[in-house]
């Protein structure tokens, strides 16, 4: 049975179910953070798979254990994007603070390695392409979104409903559309930076 508001009470339901639905931007940088996570735990289990060196590789050691040597020193970059997209979903602030500067840093990489896209389109090699438009394309749109006045307000909600605001962010899984799209693009940008 749906429940009936009537005035005030009813305007402020609607501001919080208003400040649920997540900007654009949010659900970009979401998505950004949690693909590069899928990328860095799929790409030693994909070099094992194409016969490639992992990118940790210790001479004495198998494949296997290289392979593993790998995934475990990717751990602590996967749970810093883990945590930061999470961040983003419940409205943190600290998370809009650390995605900003992850994105500045990532979008001059991205300018980085026009260079050495350059150098592998010579050599008929466009896989450093992917990652390019990824970092030069989303980096400087998200730290532009995270600037404007909705994403302003996700994370700074008015302080009376501030508290239920986050719990009831907290408590809505992400879509499926969100994860089905987070796994393509991690797994593409696993197979650029292995292919190159």
């Amino acid at each position: 049975m749906k429940e009936k508001f009537t005035g005030p009470e009813r305007s402020g339901v609607q501001r919080v179910e208003e400040l649920l639905r997540p900007p654009r931007v949010v659900v970009l940088a979401v998505l950004f953070d949690w693909s590069l996570l899928v990328q860095l735990l799929t790409m030693p289990l994909l070099a094992r798979w194409l016969r490639q060196p992992p990118a940790l590789s210790l001479p004495w050691l198998s494949p296997a254990l290289n392979t593993l040597l790998s995934l475990l020193s990717a751990l602590p970059f996967a749970l810093l994007l883990a945590l930061c997209g999470e961040g983003m979903r419940r409205g943190l602030v600290w998370a809009r603070h650390v995605q900003v500067a992850l994105n500045t840093l990532l979008a001059l990489a991205g300018l980085a390695g026009v260079y050495t896209l350059w150098l592998d389109a010579r050599r008929g090699n466009y896989w450093p392409l992917v990652t390019l438009v990824t970092l030069v394309g989303l980096s400087p749109l998200i730290i532009w979104g995270l600037h404007q006045p909705a994403a302003r307000q996700w994370f700074n909600p008015p302080p009376e409903l501030a508290l239920r605001i986050r719990q009831r962010r907290a408590s809505v899984p992400p879509s499926w559309s969100l994860l089905l799209a987070t796994l393509g693009l991690g797994l593409l940008e696993a197979l650029a930076g292995l292919l190159r």
